[in-house]
């Protein structure tokens, strides 16, 4: 037939349209294997983004890591050098108190030493060596004094926070920090209280001092009136009193031995007062106005020699009982 010379015949017999359709017929034969399979499926997603998003996850992972370590590193830090800081200042102050714990000490023993030597003073009954404002004045100081020496133990009895061991970790170094303030402000205001108590020792000291002082000085003064007041008396106790009377205006300071010096002058006044009552009661009798007026003539011919009489007991059958 005429037009059909360009369609093949098949080796068995049918027809070959491939030849004829061209390229027309790949394209048919794709679409249809198309059909015939179907579109292909949605699978899984693809392998390299799946590894972007490991690599992501890993990496904050790090940076996270990271992070919290330098964060730790520079909370270390800070609470070391907040420790250390602490420590230090917690030190100075400990090392203040102790100074001044250790004056405290020194002045109290000087404080207490001038209260015992005003109870010796006090315990001295003759209104002629111990006025009645003596006495006051003196009571006044030594009650202070004794004051100022109770509250100065009690602050050096006051116990005190060492700093002990530094501990590891931040959030304990954080924690032994605020107390280690607290500590080292405490003991700045009890090294400051003891700096005042030693002050209030020392101006108490000092009053007592000023007072004894004036009274000892005042007393030995006392001794020539008190020897022309006890004529006659035996020379022994005379002797004794104006020794002692002249150690007594010599002295430059006030304390347990002054005024033990002061108890002996005054256990001696009542020593040459009693010899004088009993002299006078020796030379009781008759003749006993003769014999003062000899004694005294013969005392003003010397003065401040001390004469010895003996008499006899009966002259021209007087005297006696």
């Amino acid at each position: 037939m005429p037009g059909t010379g360009d369609v093949d015949v098949a080796p068995d017999g049918g027809h070959d349209f491939t030849a004829a359709g061209g390229s027309a017929g790949a394209a048919n034969a794709t679409a249809l294997d198309l059909a015939s399979h179907g579109a292909a499926p949605h699978g899984p997603a693809p392998a390299p983004r799946r590894r972007r998003r490991a690599v992501l996850a890993w990496s904050l992972s790090i940076a996270g890591v990271l992070l919290l370590a330098g964060l730790g590193a520079v909370l270390q830090l800070t609470a070391n050098l907040g420790y250390d800081q602490a420590h230090t200042q917690l030190t100075a102050a400990l090392t203040k108190q102790s100074d001044e714990a250790s004056r405290n000490e020194r002045v109290r023993a000087v404080d207490d030493e001038s209260a015992r030597a005003a109870e010796v003073l006090l315990g001295v009954t003759d209104p002629a060596l111990v006025t009645d404002a003596d006495r006051a004045g003196l009571t006044t100081a030594r009650d202070r004094a004794q004051k100022a020496s109770a509250a100065a133990m009690s602050l050096t009895a006051t116990p005190v926070s060492e700093p002990g061991a530094k501990p590891s970790w931040f959030w304990e170094l954080y924690s032994r920090t605020a107390r280690l303030d607290a500590d080292a402000h405490a003991v700045s205001s009890l090294a400051s209280a003891l700096g005042r108590s030693s002050e209030e020792l020392g101006s108490a000291t000092g009053a007592i001092d000023e007072k004894g002082l004036a009274v000892v000085k005042a007393a030995g003064g006392l001794a020539a009136q008190i020897e022309s007041e006890n004529v006659p008396s035996p020379n022994e106790g005379v002797l004794t009193l104006r020794e002692l009377s002249a150690q007594l205006v010599a002295t430059t300071s006030f304390d347990e031995p002054a005024a033990q010096g002061f108890r002996h002058y005054a256990a001696t006044v009542q020593e040459v007062r009693d010899g004088h009552t009993a002299t006078l009661a020796a030379e009781a009798g008759p003749l006993q106005g003769a014999r003062q007026q000899i004694e005294d003539f013969a005392r003003s011919l010397v003065p401040g020699v001390l004469l010895d009489f003996q008499w006899a007991d009966r002259v021209n059958d007087l005297g006696g009982d």
